[in-house]
């Protein structure tokens, strides 16, 4: 069967409830025929990177051999314009207004245009947490190391009993020094969506500014910027939107733009024109044309049926495993924390040594992660994964205790031979 056209997904699509379509799998094999798949392996490491749509790429190539084509003639007539179209494109999908909108290479980079513009004095402190992305914690420490800001983390429980108990995580690590806050919307590691909306308040009412990480909650989790109640908001277009890699986004508040310092110069755009912050010299305007397709696509389904899908593969495995005694489940057991990530971990065997089983036996590839107290193995599927991958993943996971143990104690027979 060929794969839809867009017509064809949006009619489909919006003829049943998110929650029916979910499990209906022929939608959704037809819909994963759209992506140009290698299939000699279980690809279960969506969160690092969501290929795009064949469609989506093509419509990249298509305006790439037209800059090619046409080299300085495409940059001075056509550049521009393709640029505000995506922005506005983004802008309606983020839930903001163009002119609050810049268009990054990736989320850490719209993440650092924050961080490293926001003015701080020595002495003033920032609150983020202990399960914030890499690429937060190194822009912070960069600023502690040569600032003197403090950084003050926010113990985040893995499974809270409700919203008050991370709320006063955060709460906790406010002082009146306290100038700026950095909220990650999911995190990465476990899939935890965190009440933003909340905390976005809590911050509001000491007068501290706030930074949204949405790396994982856009095109994924439905909100709106605007009405987050942030003043700043990052996100990756190339994870759950599936934009062509290299694509991100920097949602920033009409009243903080003249505010913050631009990595790269500039001294020709106004101090509130939001393209003063993207001004990083020449860029791919392919990619703006694939953005612009990828939102297409996106909204033939929806982000609640994409949101409904994922969560359906993730709770097809993580469901069964917890009544596993062997293993252990980190991502939160309540349905509204949950996203399309998971991840666990093996009673007395490294992740390492579980993903390369996975990998070495059943062809599965997952990523290994550390957490603050140990590792774990992060379990990610995509539009294009199938129910039938998501079984034989459950029957490998179920599998492997004993296959481990029985391989441990073959090597040690071997080695006292």
């Amino acid at each position: 069967m060929n794969p839809f056209t867009l017509e064809e997904s949006r009619r489909t699509a919006r003829a049943k409830a998110p929650a029916v379509l979910a499990r209906n799998e022929g939608f959704w094999d037809r819909w994963a025929r759209g992506y140009g798949r290698d299939d000699s392996f279980s690809q279960l490491n969506y969160g690092f990177y969501h290929p795009a749509l064949s469609a989506v790429l093509e419509a990249e190539i298509a305006t790439m051999r037209d800059i090619n084509r046409r080299g300085s003639h495409f940059k001075r007539w056509d550049s521009a314009p393709l640029l505000e179209q995506a922005r506005s494109d983004v802008a309606a999908l983020a839930g903001a207004d163009a002119d609050e909108i810049a268009l990054t290479r990736n989320a850490s980079e719209a993440l650092n245009i924050v961080i490293q513009g926001t003015p701080l004095r020595a002495g003033d402190e920032v609150v983020c947490s202990d399960h914030d992305y890499t690429a937060v914690d190194q822009a912070w420490e960069q600023r502690a190391q040569r600032e003197g800001i403090r950084i003050r983390r926010a113990r985040v429980p893995l499974d809270p009993a409700n919203d008050e108990e991370v709320v006063a995580a955060f709460a906790a690590e406010i002082s009146p020094r306290t100038r700026f806050m950095t909220i990650t919307h999911v995190i990465h590691f476990i899939g935890q969506v965190l009440p933003v909306d909340r905390l976005c308040a809590l911050a509001r009412s000491r007068g501290i500014e706030v930074l949204v990480d949405a790396a994982h909650s856009f095109a994924q989790r439905e909100f709106s910027a605007q009405r987050l109640g942030c003043d700043y908001l990052a996100a990756s277009l190339h994870k759950w939107l599936g934009a062509p890699l290299g694509t991100g986004v920097l949602f920033v508040r009409k009243d903080r733009i003249a505010g913050l310092r631009p990595l790269y110069g500039d001294t020709v755009a106004a101090r509130d024109d939001v393209r003063r912050l993207e001004h990083f010299g020449n860029r791919p305007d392919s990619a703006c044309a694939g953005i612009r397709e990828s939102i297409r696509w996106h909204q033939a389904i929806g982000t609640a049926a994409k949101r409904e899908r994922l969560l359906h593969l993730q709770r097809s495995w993580t469901v069964p495993l917890r009544a596993n005694e062997r293993y252990r489940v980190l991502s939160p057991s309540q349905s509204d924390r949950q996203t399309a990530i998971g991840a666990v971990r093996l009673e007395g065997v490294s992740a390492g040594v579980l993903g390369r089983h996975l990998m070495e036996t059943h062809r599965i590839f997952a990523t290994v992660l550390k957490l603050t107290d140990g590792d774990a193995l992060r379990i990610t599927p995509g539009l294009a994964t199938s129910a039938d991958e998501m079984a034989e993943l459950l029957e490998a996971l179920t599998r492997a205790p004993e296959r481990l143990a029985r391989g441990t104690r073959e090597a040690a027979r071997r080695l006292w031979a």
